[in-house]
């Protein structure tokens, strides 16, 4: 008698755990969405990701534009229209290729050697991008 009312009882406890469980499910889960609300929601992204890369590509021309024309007004700038002394003072470790590659540019191959360079605005924005490997003035 007794073993047959835990048994019971365990059983409905059973049942009632599971009808809670299923109460608790969300029922958007269980609901199949249409391929139009997949259509819409895909358009929506692609539109939004879009208008998000215009909006990054306009901020990063805008701060290339902004960064020029700093260079180009402010023409108090060290080295703007001189003749620059570049000299080469450390080594190859730990380079990435765009800095090797201006350095080959600058024809500053090695340590320790110097190349003269006009002020250019150009060229100084190319020794601000290499500027640990070298010194000007």
């Amino acid at each position: 008698m007794k073993k047959r009312k835990k048994d019971r009882t365990a059983v409905e406890n059973k049942i009632k755990n599971k009808m809670i469980i299923k109460s608790k499910r969300k029922k958007s889960d269980k609901a199949m969405k249409a391929p139009e609300k997949f259509i819409k929601q895909y358009l929506h992204q692609q539109k939004s990701y879009s208008h998000y890369r215009l909006k990054v590509k306009h901020a990063l021309l805008q701060n290339q534009h902004n960064k020029k024309m700093r260079i180009n007004k402010n023409s108090n700038v060290f080295g703007v229209g001189n003749l620059l002394l570049v000299v080469r003072v450390r080594g190859t470790t730990d380079i990435s290729n765009p800095q090797k590659i201006i350095l080959s540019k600058l024809n500053l191959k090695k340590i320790n050697t110097a190349v003269f360079i006009k002020g250019t605005a150009a060229n100084i924005r190319l020794l601000k991008k290499v500027e640990n490997y070298i010194t000007w003035g």
